[in-house]
């Protein structure tokens, strides 16, 4: 029985069962997944903008805000991007351990 690796490809991502492939202008970014404290997501909507307007707490509506427990090759410690709610229900279910979901 071969295992069959849980993938979803974007046009700024893919998504595996073990890392986050971010696809940049100077070239792939490789994440793994152990290396990630907590991703954030909040779901757009009316409701969410209001409220991100308001008072800017957690990852903007319609955005995962991907945070690492250190510094990524000394650069960056948190990688943000927009990610439609269709493709956030796709994500592999290895992601729903770290994930921080707000819908309001």
């Amino acid at each position: 029985m071969a295992f069959i690796e849980e993938c979803l490809e974007l046009k700024k991502a893919t998504f595996y069962s073990d890392k986050i492939v971010l696809h940049k202008r100077k070239g792939d970014i490789t994440i793994m997944l152990k290396e990630v404290d907590r991703f954030d997501y909040t779901k757009p909507s009316f409701m969410s903008f209001l409220l991100a307007g308001l008072c800017s707490t957690g990852a903007s509506p319609g955005y995962l805000l991907i945070t690492l427990k250190k510094p990524h090759t000394g650069k960056k410690g948190a990688y943000y991007m927009r990610l439609k709610y269709d493709d956030y229900c796709r994500l592999p279910s290895d992601y729903s351990m770290k994930m921080n979901y707000s819908s309001s």
